[in-house]
């Protein structure tokens, strides 16, 4: 193996171990999101307390710890009630078009408005994202 390892927890069954590079990839995956999350609200025009609520989607939503996320700086400092894990938002927004088709409507209107922003070419991200590869716990 060669790399160093801490123990984090272990039982009968397991032993379960983080290495520098799991910290790492988790520290380069924090800063993406935080990044992500602060170009988005300013292309917008919005602050934080702006937001009226965050749906987190996928296992990654499901799972998160949302004040530990919090804590990391992996999600920005919310009400813990304005966020919310919605786990399989794709698969349970097909559903909701095909037993209500007059979703569509609502949908092109936001399709509309909405506004790709290119977050590896944008004049901002390198250096938002350098800033925000440190951890703070809060």
């Amino acid at each position: 193996m060669g790399q160093r390892r801490f123990l984090l927890s272990k039982n009968s069954k397991r032993s379960i171990f983080i290495t520098q590079k799991d910290i790492r990839e988790l520290q380069l995956a924090k800063s993406a999101i935080a990044t992500g999350i602060e170009i988005m609200l300013e292309e917008a025009g919005k602050r934080l307390e702006d937001i009226d609520m965050v749906f987190l989607a996928g296992a990654f939503g499901n799972y998160l710890n949302i004040e530990n996320a919090m804590k990391t700086g992996i999600l920005p400092q919310l009400p813990v009630e304005k966020i919310k894990s919605v786990g399989n938002s794709s698969g349970l927004g097909a559903i909701e078009f095909i037993l209500h088709p007059e979703h569509w409507r609502e949908a092109r209107r936001v399709i509309s408005s909405a506004k790709h922003i290119e977050l590896a070419t944008h004049r901002e991200f390198p250096l938002k994202f350098v800033k925000n590869l440190s951890f703070y716990l809060s």
